[in-house]
């Protein structure tokens, strides 16, 4: 297992957010800025609810990456300096193999993708749940944001020789698609993407359009590229360490176990809407340029997910995933299944109302955590 070096100590932290003597007070850590929708929609929501039903339960939420970034942060909660933080699977092959591999595999829909996820995950993936036993860590879910694009600072890519050899971020299963293409993968964090579009170290970046706004990269993209690469996975917005966990008794569970419902359709219908919304100002407001991918660009990405599935299994294999196939096997029965409970509820590219979010919430509560042990 990988150690990392963890600059906060807990006594820090206790200085910093005082003393939890009087109930249970939490430290928990979001690598992203205070504005980004993780913390505004998803996790300020699923933390309101555990303290109003929980209420000797305070948490303490540092964001921006002050307390760990998403590569230090599964070392951070794993060995208790924290005790819970946002974390991105995709930064720990070594540690999370199984899952991490999970969150490789394709969707193009976060309504359908993050319930299909977390369901293999927390029903069908005993080695993903052993591995993080291990890493000293519990994940709620597994959820994924709007499909990613690919976004230029001054490259106008509409064809594969154009795509052919520029530098492009990619991380996790983005960085083999990216390389499919003909680029060069270049695995940078997602707050250092502005800088370094800024200043040429990469040409483009294959993030979601909510990144635009979340991380301010509509003020260096002057060009995105209409061809959906597919959702980002592998994010757990409630993550806490093993041994807090422990301590909890089983009605706190429950608590939690509800907030991870709530987050879980937060990510899919607040990514949706927000990707769509954010679509539409960038090209009004920012004067970003949405152009179309030509057929050859776009029959190249389909060739390779023909055979990603092959590759992806194959890596998993060499990483020490047990079955990776069966694993696959599981989530494409998922994501069948979600598929269809999205399309009853209603039309994925339109905003829902409160009454479809409703509906929403209950099917990931039925269909997933009434059958998750509390233990």
């Amino acid at each position: 297992m990988r150690h990392l070096n963890i600059c906060v100590a807990p006594l820090a932290l206790v200085l910093a957010f005082g003393s939890p003597a009087l109930g249970r007070e939490l430290v928990y850590s979001s690598p992203v800025p205070d504005s980004h929708l993780m913390n505004s929609a998803v996790a300020r929501r699923a933390f309101t609810h555990i303290e109003e039903q929980a209420p000797d339960t305070r948490i303490q939420l540092s964001t921006g990456g002050m307390l760990a970034s998403f590569q230090d942060a599964l070392a951070s909660v794993g060995q208790g300096a924290i005790d819970g933080s946002i974390l991105n699977f995709n930064y720990y092959p070594s540690d999370l193999a199984a899952t991490v591999f999970l969150a490789e595999l394709n969707a193009e829909n976060p309504l359908e993708a993050g319930p299909a996820m977390t369901e293999t995950m927390l029903l069908h993936c005993p080695q993903c749940l052993e591995e993080q036993k291990r890493a000293g860590v519990i994940a709620l879910h597994n959820v994924s944001t709007d499909p990613s694009i690919i976004m230029c600072h001054d490259k106008r890519v509409e064809t594969l020789d154009q795509f052919k050899g520029l530098k492009v971020r990619g991380l996790g299963s983005m960085a083999g698609t990216v390389a499919a293409l003909g680029a060069v993968p270049v695995n940078i964090p997602a707050n250092e993407v502005y800088q370094a579009l800024q200043h040429g170290q990469i040409d483009c970046t294959a993030q979601t359009s909510s990144n635009m706004e979340s991380f301010g990269l509509a003020e260096v993209v002057k060009y995105a590229t209409d061809l959906p690469l597919g959702t980002s996975n592998g994010i757990a917005i409630l993550a806490l360490n093993r041994s807090q966990w422990d301590g909890f008794n089983a009605e706190e569970r429950k608590v939690w176990f509800e907030a991870a419902v709530l987050a879980t359709a937060s990510m899919g219908v607040d990514y949706t809407e927000t990707g769509l919304r954010i679509r539409d100002s960038a090209q009004k407001e920012k004067g970003i340029q949405y152009v179309q991918p030509d057929a050859q660009l776009s029959a190249a990405l389909a060739a390779y997910r023909e055979r990603e599935r092959e590759l992806q299994i194959q890596r998993a294999a060499s990483r020490g995933v047990d079955n990776p196939a069966e694993i696959a096997a599981a989530y494409d029965r998922a994501l069948e299944k979600w598929r269809g409970i999205v399309a009853r509820i209603g039309d994925p590219a339109q905003p829902w109302d409160d009454d479809q979010r409703s509906a929403y919430e209950k099917a990931i509560r039925d269909e997933i955590f009434l059958h998750v042990p509390l233990d």
